[in-house]
């Protein structure tokens, strides 16, 4: 007789459904000792709970999520070079000084100002669409893809959004 056969696939998928069901506290309890565990250091705990609520769907098993999230809780870095080169363009570096200016004028980010702020970017700009967030995103994140981005800039703040493009113009 043969041993049992697991789809793995399904098993994954079976996890992510249980993780999915989990309130945003206990998902943070289910998953951090996997992000302390490869090293990845907690500094802010709102910080560490909003930026893993936010990749949760993310997460098929709890040991996936430290490579999720640790772009999040490292230094800045491009994780390849066509972000490294989107960011180089004289559009992006035109785009980085629009945003800071218009970050610039507001007191504290929220999901509402920041959806004005980029729109008045590409009204003012004309950049729109993949010309307007994917130089962005890969200016503050580094990244080309990821997590919502509107929430990721509420999430890490006006200053720090400043401080990231400034590095590239």
């Amino acid at each position: 007789k043969a041993g049992a056969v697991f789809d793995v696939k399904k098993l994954r998928w079976m996890n992510s459904m249980y993780a999915k069901k989990l309130s945003a506290d206990e998902f943070y309890n289910y998953v951090k000792p996997y992000i302390l565990q490869s090293g990845i250091v907690i500094q802010d705990e709102t910080f560490a709970k909003a930026i893993i609520n936010l990749v949760r769907d993310s997460v098929e098993v709890a040991p996936d999520i430290s490579e999720i999230v640790a772009p999040y809780f490292a230094p800045f870095s491009f994780e390849n070079e066509a972000a490294q080169a989107l960011v180089q363009l004289d559009e992006s570096k035109i785009l980085f000084k629009k945003i800071i200016e218009k970050l610039s004028e507001i007191d504290q980010l929220n999901t509402e100002n920041f959806k004005e702020v980029m729109k008045q970017v590409q009204t003012e700009t004309g950049f729109k669409g993949k010309q307007l967030w994917m130089p962005y995103r890969a200016g503050f994140t580094g990244r080309e893809h990821g997590a919502d981005i509107s929430s990721l800039s509420v999430i890490f703040g006006k200053e720090e959004i400043i401080k990231r493009l400034k590095q590239h113009i």
